[in-house]
């Protein structure tokens, strides 16, 4: 496991960041958005804002994903809950 001051210069740390970054901006222009686009209600635009980044996190992060998806079947009942929770 590398310390924190290591996994600061790495490139795993650098994307996560970003990643994390770009969704906030996704997120912080859903208002904008919305204001020019009428007849659309802000809560698509934010829902397909937040999705799109969503989906950008997963794409990055998919080899991790890949590598460690058997710990999910750990935590299977919290991961049940958060799938029924942002779907309702």
């Amino acid at each position: 496991m590398s310390t924190p001051t290591e996994a600061k210069f790495s490139l795993t740390y650098y994307t996560g960041f970003l990643s994390v970054l770009f969704a906030a901006f996704l997120w912080g222009t859903a208002g904008t958005a919305a204001s020019f686009a009428k007849g659309i209600s802000p809560l698509v635009i934010a829902t397909i804002s937040v999705g799109f980044g969503g989906l950008i996190h997963t794409f990055l992060s998919l080899k991790a994903i890949k590598k460690d998806y058997r710990k999910l079947f750990d935590y299977k009942t919290k991961v049940l809950i958060a799938v029924i929770v942002s779907t309702r």
